[in-house]
């Protein structure tokens, strides 16, 4: 007979966006209250919703005590009798090689490593540990940063973990309150680790957690976190409705490095809409100040051919008479686009592992047994290896170089592809190309594949290529 908790949790689950009995799911466990609190609901409802569950601990690596956490992961694990994997992040290096922001750079890492140990142990889902105060905090966040509509929906229930990702990242705790989760640990008998970083206020997001909600609650004397939250649920489902209508008028969400927008099309728009799709784009692309959409939208709407806007992301939005062109606005050191340098040299890929690019961007190579699924974003690529020529090598462009690509027809100049795409003039001598022992172009990374060596169902060995930005 299940509790209160653990019947609201099967229900909360069961009700998640095109969630399906019998999933394989990721569950990651930092050894806090929330995800140990997550991780011991799973483990209540596996044999209700036929569900494999898999725990992993991500390790930051930035606290002495942090491999300990992992140990009391590994413990809880065994005892609830679920599979454990522990994994450590680059993230001292990471931040010590680029600097940025500490917890955007974080994130990044750790949902990069959660979709790629998902993809490596067949998970289709990952959940994590999110809760009521987590929503609510984040919603006040944006609201203080001065968002607009999308930054009212900050946390959603069901999201792609990556862009074209097919991994779905899921938020299953977001009705839960911190204080009933820990309440129903305690009365389990199960303990949990307090991260003291937690409290350190010198963080934004501790300022508002330690500061500003206690203080709305004692001088407003009401509870801020369940109106954030209601107003997040609703905001949330107007930006899908949004996002429904422009693919409906023919604005599809867009998946490659760079982006261009038909004006004609866009001043058809509705006011809400143009100003939505601004926004959409160009937070895909790293720049999410609302000062930026509403002066792109003043100029879209008003004309301005041949006029440049450089914004703060390092990108660069160029007008002509028929297009808005988003572009990067430092070609060499912006970092919108991987680079191999200097331009015409030659680097042999090696069998596994990680091989770092210029720009801050990386290459991750791997082989699966039998082969994964067909990748849905030209930043993957997976091949037959068996029917691979070797050795496989990265170079930079060449005059007359074309590609095959895979499932079109016929062939393709290189420098008709960099055009098409958008690719800046002084990004492409640099631009990495996968080449094979004969010469042949495989892959432009996050632009095209080839059509040589693909997956069938008698291939016996994948080799799996990613595409990685460390750090925005």
């Amino acid at each position: 007979m299940l509790n209160r908790i653990e019947s609201r949790f099967l229900k909360a689950v069961r009700s998640l966006p095109d969630f399906r009995q019998g999933t394989s799911v990721l569950v990651a466990c930092s050894g806090g209250a929330d995800s140990v609190a997550l991780t011991h609901l799973c483990s209540i409802i596996t044999p209700l919703t036929g569900c494999r569950f898999t725990l992993i601990h991500l390790d930051h690596r930035l606290r002495p005590e942090s491999s300990a956490e992992g140990e009391v992961v590994s413990a809880l694990a065994d005892r609830l009798e679920l599979r454990c994997l522990r994994e450590t992040l680059p993230l001292p290096e990471v931040l010590a090689q680029q600097g940025g922001n500490m917890e955007a750079t974080a994130r990044e890492l750790r949902y990069e490593r959660l979709a790629r140990v998902a993809r490596e142990q067949s998970c289709t889902a990952v959940f994590t540990g999110h809760i009521a105060e987590d929503l609510a905090e984040t919603l006040w966040l944006w609201l203080l940063r001065g968002t607009g509509l999308r930054g009212l929906s900050p946390l959603k229930s069901a999201r792609p973990i990556l862009p074209g990702n097919p991994v779905t990242l899921y938020r299953p705790l977001l009705d839960f309150r911190r204080e009933e989760l820990r309440a129903h640990l305690k009365e389990t008998g199960i303990t949990w680790c307090e991260d003291p970083s937690n409290n350190e206020v010198t963080l934004r997001r501790n300022r508002v957690r330690h500061r500003l909600m206690p203080w709305l609650r004692s001088e407003f004397g009401f509870d801020p976190t369940p109106a954030a939250a209601r107003l997040a649920r609703q905001t949330g489902e107007i930006a899908d409705y949004l996002d429904s209508e422009l693919v409906s008028r023919g604005f599809p969400p867009s998946t490659g490095k760079f982006t261009s927008l038909d004006l004609a099309a866009f001043r058809k728009l509705p006011p809400v809409l143009g100003r939505w799709l601004l926004a959409r784009e160009m937070g895909r692309l790293g720049e999410s100040s609302e000062d930026s959409v509403r002066e792109l939208y003043r100029h879209c709407r008003e004309g301005a051919t041949g006029k440049c806007l450089d914004l703060p992301a390092g990108l660069r939005a160029r007008f002509t008479d028929r297009e808005l062109r988003f572009e990067s606005g430092n070609v060499t050191n912006s970092g919108s686009h991987p680079t191999l340098n200097p331009a015409g040299s030659s680097q042999v890929l090696p069998a596994s592992g990680e091989l770092p690019l210029g720009a801050g961007w990386r290459l991750r190579i791997g082989c699966s047994d039998p082969p994964g699924a067909r990748p849905v974003d030209p930043s993957s690529a997976q091949f037959d290896y068996d029917r691979l020529t070797l050795p496989l090598r990265l170079t930079s462009i060449r005059p007359g170089q074309r590609i095959r690509p895979l499932g079109g027809p016929g062939s393709r100049k290189l420098s008709d592809l960099f055009i098409d795409c958008k690719v800046p003039r002084g990004a492409r001598g640099t631009y990495p190309l996968l080449l094979d022992g004969d010469d042949q172009v495989l892959w432009v990374p996050g632009l095209v594949r080839g059509d040589q060596a693909p997956v069938t169902e008698s291939t016996k060995q994948c080799l799996c290529l990613d595409l990685e930005r460390r750090s925005s």
